[in-house]
């Protein structure tokens, strides 16, 4: 779009100029500008309206939305916007080392999960940190576990090695983690989902108070550096 603007105002310029070295009555160079110019930003609408007509729809999922790089709009400037425009979906942001994915319900955030979490950052680690479950229960029930079948801690849970309120504050810890660790992303490549939502917990978040929660956090962390 930048390339075809630079390219029409160096015609709107070069017919203007020409003109301009012709005889014509009061005021007409500058409405022959004004005219051009009219015509140019329709012609620009125009093309991007094609261009959003056609990429409102994600062809590998069918669903509608948006995508784009946090170079252009910070992750908490899109959760923002997410939260006050009330939106339902999915937000995914590649990282390259991994894929952390938000659900959100009317601007909530509801769950939050990744497809590659670090060490020491997995649901197992954080409920053997907790005193949950001890390791080698853990460790024995994940060799056995059949992936996909259903998420690890609804697994756990059911199997009766963990209780609902203790798998519900590990997730919320996982939640909270993923989320700061997000913020930190730079460079990232996002795609945000229109449409339903499965397989969500209860719980919701504001997403307002998790990115001041992080911000607070932020600063804890930098007044124990100064005092080390």
């Amino acid at each position: 779009f930048l390339s075809a603007a630079t390219r029409q105002v160096e015609e709107a310029t070069r017919c203007v100029r020409d003109f301009e070295h012709q005889e014509n009555p009061p005021g007409e160079v500058e409405r022959l500008a004004t005219n051009l110019a009219k015509l140019y930003l329709e012609d620009m609408l125009g093309r991007e309206e094609r261009h959003y007509a056609t990429a409102a729809k994600d062809p590998n999922t069918g669903c509608e939305g948006f995508q784009g790089y946090t170079w252009a709009i910070s992750i908490p400037d899109l959760l923002s916007f997410l939260q006050i425009q009330g939106k339902t979906g999915t937000l995914r942001v590649n990282l390259k080392s991994e894929v952390i994915s938000l659900v959100i319900a009317e601007g909530d955030l509801v769950n939050a999960y990744s497809d590659n979490s670090p060490p020491g950052l997995r649901l197992g680690e954080i409920l053997v940190r907790q005193g949950k479950i001890e390791m080698e229960r853990l460790e024995r029930f994940l060799k056995e576990f059949e992936i996909g079948t259903e998420p690890p801690g609804a697994a756990l849970a059911r199997a009766g090695l963990l209780s609902n309120d203790g798998l519900q504050g590990a997730l919320e810890v996982q939640i909270r983690m993923i989320f700061v660790r997000l913020l930190r992303s730079e460079e990232a490549h996002f795609r945000f989902e229109n449409g339903p939502i499965q397989g969500t917990r209860p719980a919701r978040y504001s997403i307002m108070q998790l990115l001041l929660d992080a911000c607070r956090l932020h600063d804890e962390v930098k007044e124990k550096r100064k005092g080390a």
